[in-house]
């Protein structure tokens, strides 16, 4: 059984931990390249847990390879209830809470400032919520990525989005209303960089290849 005393490792590969979280163990993958990118490191948000929403979720997983390849450290993580993760579903203010516990690890590794966040349908509302209490406590905001935002079944944050958030979603999304999506983004979107694929469903089926190469070819780190 892992210890819930992970240290983030300093061995290039992936690897896998146990935090403590308000509800218990939070469980990690983290990722760590052959030459890591100084300060920065990129955080991961999977779907609804209710609708079989893990890490090892493909869009997740296809966001991760893109910030592998730009050699950011890279840590996805099971809300709780999900795998390894202890406690249950909390309406999202919990899984708030485990993002807040995540970064708060983070911080307390003492190499990272530069934060890159990342959440797919539930998961970026998630983000979304924790993105300015994130740059509060001293995070310096590279990116908030928002893949197929749930503007439809969750209630996100009524302020405009920062100048680094980068929106994506498909034009044929299924579950949540494309045309509400964009909606939402004619309000409170003006400065994000979007992205519409066509053609491409919630869950980018055909489309990961194309995903993953918007998600690394717009990625801008901080200037020195």
């Amino acid at each position: 059984m892992l210890s819930t005393d992970f240290v983030l490792p300093t061995v290039a590969g992936e690897h896998r931990g146990l935090i403590h979280g308000l509800a218990g163990a939070i469980e990690l993958r983290v990722h760590v390249p052959e030459k890591v990118r100084a300060n920065a490191v990129a955080v991961i948000c999977h779907p609804h847990p209710q609708f079989g929403g893990t890490l090892d979720n493909k869009v997740v997983f296809t966001v991760f390879r893109a910030y592998r390849e730009l050699d950011l450290v890279t840590v996805r993580f099971n809300f709780r209830g999900v795998g390894a993760s202890q406690g249950s579903y909390a309406d999202g203010m919990g899984e708030q809470d485990d993002l807040k516990a995540v970064l708060a690890w983070l911080h307390q590794q003492g190499s990272f400032s530069e934060l890159t966040l990342a959440g797919f349908s539930f998961g970026s509302s998630v983000a979304t919520a924790v993105w300015s209490q994130a740059l509060a406590q001293g995070w310096l905001g590279v990116e908030l990525l928002l893949i197929a935002p749930p503007v439809t079944r969750f209630l996100l944050p009524d302020e405009l989005l920062p100048s680094v958030a980068r929106v994506a979603y498909g034009d044929a999304d299924e579950v949540i209303d494309p045309d509400q999506i964009a909606q939402w983004l004619k309000t409170y979107g003006q400065a994000a960089d979007i992205a519409v694929f066509p053609g491409a469903g919630h869950f980018f089926h055909g489309q990961l290849a194309d995903l993953k190469h918007w998600v690394a070819s717009g990625w801008r780190g901080l200037e020195a």
